[in-house]
């Protein structure tokens, strides 16, 4: 994982933390730490949603990885269990007639 994936990560974990707050308590970490509408709380607002938005290149790159290698496992295991099945033959010599 890049280095700008988890700093955005932690930005919308922190953000998220942040709104937790607001929507239980009332309570804005980030107007409390910095000030209501100053400029550093615009920034660190538009940081947050700036980072909301490179996580869905993450969960884009995510989905679009998985499948493809689920299949290929699959594929894989099922050519090596069909290689390796074993073979229920009987000589002709050794068969049983009715």
């Amino acid at each position: 994982m890049k280095t700008i994936d988890v700093i955005a990560l932690l930005l919308v974990i922190i953000g998220g933390l942040n709104w937790g707050f607001v929507g239980l308590a009332n309570y804005n970490f980030v107007d409390a730490i910095f000030g209501v509408n100053t400029t550093v709380t615009n920034v660190i607002y538009v940081l947050v949603g700036i980072a909301a938005l490179w996580t869905l290149s993450i969960l884009s790159r995510t989905i679009t990885r998985r499948p493809i290698a689920a299949t290929t496992r699959t594929a894989e295991r099922t050519h090596i269990a069909k290689e390796e099945a074993p073979r229920e033959t009987v000589p002709p010599s050794e068969r049983v007639r009715q």
